[in-house]
């Protein structure tokens, strides 16, 4: 009887790992990942301690997308468009919104946005275990098929719990690393609904693939890459399919760029524009090369390239966390670095390109889609990992911004693409051996991979400099009356009417406005660093006045020159309109052009951002040797 009992459980334990809708694997993976990351503490403390997204949600609720009107009670990385806003696209607000509803119903301020998290991760790694579950051959004993499945266990750990990913949550999980975790994920799940469309051809998971896809920048801009991959490779497999109305997945999938175009332009009077341009930083050197001159684009290719590749897996964690003297490398052009965790170990670029070859091979050896299903599994998960690892490469070899949370943007293609090296060593393995040996080298190779990705795992480094772990959670987990306490100061709305103009010595506390005035010493010397930001209503003419600074090295005073001096309105550039003499300097008179001036009324707080000196003529000039004494809107001169 006992016997017959085992039999029995062991046979209900292999149907479990099959199932509709596997569940086990799943929870014990996010299971894991709690624990690993710490991204819930302790019970009750489950919400992160900026309130960004949230804010972004209470937006949509009152039918509104500027988390606030007025420029108070903001913090950094806002961005000022047509209100103040969160950067990137409108995605992950979009994700935690019904659940946010939920919350509310049910009387609290807002949702665990730790515990949203966390139900996404899960729903992610279900999709994927099912995607991996449909390659299984069901006409197979229960025996092999469980013998498949222990196969893929090592797929989902790798994906779900992968290095990069899972440090990156470990080293500090602020609204930035949230942003990119979904964009992680959403890529995971795209491709294993591809997977999942090798064996199951349905109209309606092609189209659910075509929106997914095309919604995917709104989560991140980056996105994209992995969004126009996967639309043209489920185009491919679908064309010999019976889909009935297939161009209708194109309008699917420019719905969601169209909603992005225009909520970007909706927020900051531009289709491209993310925020980035309007950003309020603090960093005086990142306002510079953001708004004014991003040299670091007309670095050659190879060498911008090849300098990713080395930060890319090669991270040196024994650099200052995040300095000035980071700020400009050798090559002249101006870029800003914040390496805080490595992402990648120098293992994975091998095991990369090997993946990428074997692939490349053949496909020049003229295999195809319409091979076997493990060929069609190989190529696919190939060719998606290298178009898309293109794609973000040439990106991020042009962007002046360097972070280790954006090469966490490269994980789902670097993981599809070691994924397809492990399909295919376990293809070739079985095909050159007996079964019985083909089974025991295959669980080698499982063991292998699975010790791979697990010692990688513990031993991810994050930079020492960095705040320690216990001290972060400390911070950024807090509970729901901390965060309601919070959201309300970020809610500020009532402060005093912005100035039309400011003067040096005035406090600036008077003023109430976070980040106005940054870059300018406003009540001591009246310097200006590269680049200066500032608060004022809907200029059309700047006055601004400025003296030259008794005491700098005659070498700075022959360099430079006010010519340098620039002045933006948003986005907009003001054109310099008239020079004149004053008791202790110059009055420059900046204005908006007769077509900007139109399509700035009605805006009553603009941002203005100067540029002072240009970094790229003078590197080593910290200061321009220039004091402003007076910033005013006036009346323009032509009227």
């Amino acid at each position: 009887m006992a016997e017959i009992l085992s039999k029995a459980s062991k046979k209900k334990f292999l149907l479990s790992l099959k199932g509709p809708f596997p569940i086990l694997v799943p929870i014990i993976i996010t299971g894991i990942m709690l624990y690993v990351t710490g991204l819930i503490p302790e019970i009750g403390k489950w919400y992160s301690f900026n309130q960004s997204l949230r804010l972004q949600t209470d937006a949509f609720l009152r039918g509104e997308l500027a988390l606030n009107p007025v420029p108070y009670g903001h913090s950094g990385d806002w961005a000022w468009g047509n209100g103040m806003h969160q950067l990137w696209g409108l995605g992950v607000p979009i994700i935690r919104l019904p659940f946010e509803i939920l919350g509310k119903a049910f009387g609290s301020f807002g949702f665990p946005d730790r515990i949203v998290f966390a139900i996404v991760y899960f729903l992610v790694a279900a999709i994927f275990w099912k995607s991996l579950d449909s390659l299984i051959n069901t006409d197979l004993s229960i025996r092999d098929q469980f013998k498949k499945r222990v196969k893929n266990i090592p797929i989902l750990v790798f994906g779900l719990l992968n290095p990069a990913f899972i440090t990156m949550v470990r080293a500090r999980f602020d609204s930035y690393e949230e942003v990119i975790a979904y964009s992680y994920l959403w890529a995971l799940m795209l491709f294993a609904l591809l997977l999942l469309f090798l064996n199951n051809h349905k109209s309606r998971l092609f189209f659910l693939i075509c929106f997914l896809a095309g919604f995917s920048p709104n989560l991140r801009p980056t996105a994209i890459s992995y969004g126009a991959v996967t639309l043209l490779m489920i185009f491919y497999l679908a064309k010999d399919r019976q889909i009935k109305f297939r161009w209708l997945g194109l309008l699917l999938f420019s719905a969601g760029i169209i909603f992005l175009l225009v909520t970007n332009y909706l927020r900051f009077n531009s289709p491209i524009e993310f925020g980035h341009n309007l950003l309020l930083s603090g960093y005086p050197i990142q306002d510079y090369i953001m708004k004014f001159d991003d040299s670091f684009a007309r670095m050659p290719i190879l060498n911008a390239g090849s300098e990713l590749f080395s930060d890319l897996f090669f991270t040196d964690l024994d650099i200052p966390y995040f300095l000035d003297e980071r700020l400009l490398t050798g090559s002249g052009f101006p870029r800003i670095r914040e390496f805080y965790f490595r992402p990648y170990d120098s293992l994975t670029p091998f095991l990369l390109f090997l993946s990428w070859v074997i692939v490349a091979v053949g496909l020049i050896n003229k295999s195809s889609f319409s091979s076997s299903l493990d060929k069609k599994v190989i190529q696919m998960s190939g060719l998606w990992s290298f178009c898309s690892f293109v794609m973000l490469f040439y990106f991020y070899s042009r962007f002046p911004v360097f972070s280790s949370r954006y090469f966490v943007d490269f994980g789902a293609s670097i993981v599809i693409g070691i994924i397809a090296l492990y399909f295919y060593i376990g293809r070739l393995v079985q095909y050159k051996f007996s079964k019985n040996i083909s089974y025991v080298l295959n669980l080698i190779l499982s063991a292998v991979f699975l010790g791979w990705s697990l010692f990688s795992l513990t031993h991810a480094k994050i930079n020492p400099r960095h705040w320690h772990r216990s001290e972060i959670r400390k911070t950024i987990c807090i509970t729901a009356e901390v965060a309601q306490k919070e959201l309300t100061q970020m809610r500020q709305t009532t402060d005093p009417l912005l100035p039309v103009e400011y003067k040096c010595r005035d406090q600036e506390s008077k003023y109430g406005i976070p980040f106005n005035n940054r870059g300018w010493d406003i009540t001591d010397s009246c310097m200006v660093n590269p680049v200066t930001t500032h608060f004022l209503d809907s200029p059309e003419c700047l006055a601004i006045h400025v003296e030259p600074v008794g005491g700098v090295p005659e070498w700075m005073r022959k360099i430079y020159s006010d010519e340098e001096i620039e002045v933006k309105a948003g986005l907009k550039k003001m054109q310099r309109i008239s020079d004149e003499k004053s008791e202790f300097g110059k009055i420059i008179t900046f204005c908006l052009n007769r077509k900007d001036m139109e399509e700035n009324k009605g805006r009553q707080i603009e941002l203005i951002s100067i540029k002072w000196g240009d970094l790229q003529k003078h590197p080593n000039m910290p200061t321009p040797p220039l004091r402003l004494s007076r910033l005013s809107k006036v009346e323009n001169p032509k009227h």
